[in-house]
């Protein structure tokens, strides 16, 4: 959170919402300006009462709770991928991770 500007997004997780490290980021990400979503299970916890947009597990098993913060993870990830296939990034982003495989996937571009 500590890098966070306004209308950049955090994305905290705490499978009990009390966790103090994850409520502390969000509101530092919140005094930034920042959107705040919160992935919790249990009743929710501190976390969804904090958050812009709660995303609650209304479950008690830590393990199940954590088992579908991950799937939803999946789901938001596969969503923004395929969202971001259909966006021109700047030439600017481009240039800067061109040869870096490592970090991502870049195809060569002519006149760069």
């Amino acid at each position: 959170a500590g890098l966070m500007g306004r209308g950049d997004v955090l994305v905290a997780f705490s499978g009990s919402g009390e966790s103090e490290n994850v409520l502390r980021a969000v509101e530092v990400a919140r005094g930034r300006g920042g959107i705040t979503i919160g992935f919790s299970g249990l009743g929710g916890g501190q976390l969804s009462r904090q958050v812009d947009v709660p995303v609650m597990v209304p479950n008690d098993c830590m393990e199940q709770i954590e088992d579908v913060h991950l799937v939803l993870c999946h789901l938001v990830c596969t969503v923004l991928r395929e969202r971001l296939r259909r966006i021109e990034p700047p030439a600017s982003l481009m240039l800067g991770l061109v040869g870096r495989p490592h970090l991502v996937s870049v195809p060569e571009r002519r006149g760069w």
